[in-house]
C-alpha cells in the first residue's frame, strides 16, 4: 500500500528515519503545548489488523465479535477521554484501483486463504494457525465503533489516504493513524504514525519522520510526489518502471528496491532545472507503453497535489444517489451507477460445493436481487434504456482468477417496490406504512420460497440471523442442526445468555465448523446489506453478526450428537427454516 518499499527504507536506512511513540504521551504533550484538542485521523480499515492481532485464536474460530466490540470502544474512549477529536476515513465507492489490479489482489488473497484452510485441514495448533494470513476481520465492528466514538467520514470523490491527507492538513491535525506509505509523500504539518506496529492494548506504535526522509535524500515537500511515480506506486506499476530503475541503477548492493529509491532521488536532483513534465519525459525514454505510462505518471501527480476543499466541490448529485450515499454500502452506489462490484470469496473454499461454490451462487443471487430494487426505479423512469444488467467482480470457480462477470439483475415480481426516497425514508410514519411491503421485499431478495409473515413474527435484532439459516438451510449448505446450534449461539449473544470469559476456547479447529462459521457470516452480511436497502434498518454501516465463534466450536461435537436438552429452549418458535430442511430431506 502507497510507495514501493518505501517504509522498510526509511525504517532501515534513514537515520532518525522512524521511532516508537506512546500515543498517550504524545495526545498530552500536545495538548500542554497548544492547549488545544488534538485531531487524531485515522485510516478505519488498517485499524482492523492490530484488534485481530488482540486474539487470533478468536478469529480462528469464526471471530468474538462481543468481546472485540469492547476492546474497540475501550481503545476509542480512552483517547476521547483525553480530549481527542477522532476523524475516522474509509474508502467509498470510489476505486482509483484498475479492475485488473483489485482481480490480482483478490487472487493473492484467496491463496492465502486457502493454505489457512489446508493448515485447518492438517490439523495445525492454533500457535501454528496464527502464523497463517488471517482473514481480514471484524471490519463491521470497527465501522459501528468509530461511530461511537467520532466523525465517521465515507471517502467518496477520491480514495481514502488522498482525502485523509487533505483533511489532516485543512485542520491542523496532531496525525494521520494509517499503514499507507503515501504519507511520507504528502504535504503537511500533521505527523504519520503508522499501525502496522500498533499495539492497542499499550497505546504505542511507530512514527515515520517525513522531514527526516526527505533530508536523507535531498528533496523539498514538492519533489516528492515525483519521487513517489517514479520509484511505483498504487496507480504506477513498479515492474512498469523496471527498464527505467535499471538505466539509472548506482547502486549495486543490498535489496534492489530500496536502491531504487535513492537513485530516483538523484535523478530528480540531477534533473531539477526541468519541470515535473520534462522529468517524466525523460525517464519515459527507457520504458515501454510511454503513453499510457504518462496518462499514469499524470494521475499519480495529481493525486498527491489535490485539497480538501476540491475534493467536495463536486457536481451535484441525483437526489437517489445522495440517499444511497448516506448509507455506507459501496454496493448501493455501484449498482446505481452500473459500476464494477465486488464480490470476494474471502474465506469461502471454491474446491468444495455445498460449503465453495453454492454459497459463491447465493451471494452473487443476493447482489442481482437487490440490484433488481435499486435499478427498478431508473428503469422505470428511462424505459429506453436498458439498466438490466450488472458487473460483478468475483472467480467462479477454484482454479479460475478473479474476473468481471455479467448478469441480468432480477427486478422484483412478489410486490412493487416503492421508491427509494420512501423506502430509505426516516419518517417514522413512513416506515411504519411500508413495513409489511419492506418485509415482503427482503423475503423475496433471499428466497421465491418465504413466506414474509413469517419473518414478521421474529424479533428485528434477530431477522438477519434467521434469514441468513433460512437460505442457507434451504440450498442445502447447512445441516439443520447446524442451523440450530448458530440460531442458539445468536439468541445467546443477543440476550447476554453466557458468560464470554468462562468459556474455553477448543485444543483444535475441526475442518466443516471452521468453514460453517465463515460461511455464516459472508451470506449474514449480504443480508445485513439487504436490510439496510429495504430500510429494515437504520444501521448507516452493516451490523456485526450475532456471533461467537469459542462458544460455537465449544458446542459443535454436543449438537452434532444432540446430546443437549435444552437445545431449543427459547428458540424453537424462530426455526422457520426447519420444515424447509424437513421436506428437502422427505
Amino acid at each position: 500500500m502507497g510507495v514501493v518499499y518505501l517504509h522498510s527504507f526509511v525504517k532501515q536506512n534513514v537515520p532518525n528515519g522512524s521511532f516508537p511513540i506512546n500515543i498517550k504521551d504524545e495526545i498530552r504533550a500536545h495538548y500542554n503545548k497548544t492547549k488545544t484538542p488534538p485531531i487524531i485521523v485515522m485510516d478505519l480499515m488498517c485499524l482492523v489488523r492490530p484488534f485481530i492481532r488482540v486474539d487470533k485464536s478468536g478469529v480462528i474460530c469464526g471471530g468474538r465479535f462481543n468481546e472485540m466490540s469492547r476492546h474497540m470502544d475501550t481503545f476509542f474512549s480512552e483517547l476521547v477521554n483525553l480530549g481527542v477529536k477522532l476523524h475516522f476515513f474509509c474508502d467509498g465507492p470510489v476505486r482509483m484501483m484498475s479492475p485488473e489490479a483489485w482481480c490480482k489482489r483478490a487472487d493473492d488473497r484467496y491463496r492465502q486463504m486457502i493454505n489457512l484452510m489446508d493448515a485447518i485441514d492438517a490439523g495445525d495448533s492454533f500457535e501454528t494457525l496464527g502464523t497463517y494470513k488471517l482473514p481480514f476481520h471484524y471490519v463491521s465492528a470497527v465501522e459501528q465503533s468509530a461511530m461511537r466514538h467520532g466523525e465517521y467520514h465515507w471517502a467518496t470523490a477520491r480514495e481514502c489516504d488522498q482525502e485523509m491527507a487533505a483533511f489532516a492538513k485543512e485542520t491542523g491535525a496532531l496525525a494521520i493513524m494509517t499503514n499507507d506509505s503515501d504519507m511520507l509523500i504528502y504535504e503537511g504539518s500533521w505527523r504519520f504514525w503508522c499501525v502496522h506496529e500498533l499495539s492497542v492494548t499499550k497505546f504505542t506504535m511507530m512514527e515515520y519522520d517525513r522531514v527526516a526522509l526527505r533530508a536523507h535524500l535531498g528533496l523539498d515537500p514538492a519533489q516528492m510526489p515525483l519521487l513517489a511515480t517514479l520509484v511505483g506506486n498504487d496507480l504506477v506499476d513498479s515492474k512498469a518502471l523496471g527498464n527505467f530503475h535499471h538505466r539509472i541503477g548506482r547502486h549495486s548492493n543490498g535489496h534492489r528496491g530500496k536502491n531504487n529509491i535513492s537513485n530516483v532521488a538523484m535523478f530528480i536532483k540531477e534533473h531539477m532545472d526541468l519541470t515535473d513534465e520534462r522529468i517524466l519525459i525523460e525517464a519515459l525514454e527507457f520504458c515501454v507503453n510511454r503513453r499510457a505510462l504518462m496518462e499514469r505518471f499524470r494521475e499519480s501527480l495529481g493525486c498527491y497535489r489535490m485539497n480538501y476543499r476540491a475534493f467536495n466541490e463536486r457536481y451535484q448529485h441525483d437526489p437517489i444517489e445522495t440517499i444511497l450515499m448516506s448509507r455506507k454500502v459501496s454496493l448501493f452506489y455501484q449498482m446505481w451507477h452500473m459500476n464494477n462490484i465486488e464480490c470476494p470469496t474471502h474465506m469461502i473454499d471454491l474446491r468444495e460445493e455445498l460449503l465453495g461454490q453454492a454459497v459463491l451462487r447465493l451471494k452473487i443471487s443476493l447482489i442481482i436481487r437487490m440490484g433488481g430494487v435499486i435499478l427498478h426505479q431508473r428503469q422505470m423512469q428511462r424505459r429506453m434504456v436498458d439498466y438490466s444488467e450488472c458487473h460483478i467482480m468475483t472467480k467462479l470457480h477454484h482454479t479460475a482468477e478473479y474476473t468481471v462477470h455479467h448478469y441480468s439483475v432480477e427486478f422484483p415480481d412478489r410486490v412493487q417496490p416503492p421508491s427509494l426516497e420512501e423506502l430509505l425514508s426516516n419518517d417514522p410514519v413512513s416506515q411504519q406504512d411500508l413495513l409489511h411491503v419492506k418485509h415482503n421485499l427482503v423475503s423475496w431478495i433471499v428466497s421465491d420460497r418465504l413466506d414474509h409473515s413469517l419473518l414478521e413474527a421474529i424479533p428485528l435484532s434477530l431477522q438477519t440471523t434467521v434469514l441468513t439459516l433460512y437460505c442457507l438451510v434451504e440450498r442445502r449448505i447447512l445441516k439443520l442442526f447446524e442451523a440450530d446450534l448458530l440460531l442458539r449461539v445468536a439468541y445467546d449473544v443477543a440476550f447476554d445468555r453466557y458468560d464470554p470469559e468462562t468459556i474455553p476456547y477448543p485444543r483444535t479447529v475441526a475442518s466443516r465448523p471452521f468453514r460453517v462459521a465463515f460461511v455464516f457470516q459472508e451470506v449474514h452480511s449480504r443480508i445485513a446489506e439487504a436490510y439496510i436497502l429495504v430500510g429494515l434498518s437504520n444501521d448507516l454501516v452493516e451490523a456485526p453478526p450475532l456471533f461467537d465463534g469459542v462458544l460455537f466450536h465449544n458446542r459443535y461435537a454436543d449438537w452434532q450428537n444432540g446430546l443437549d436438552p435444552l437445545l431449543m429452549d427459547g428458540i424453537e418458535q424462530l426455526r422457520i427454516y426447519s420444515s424447509i430442511a424437513e421436506r428437502e430431506e422427505a
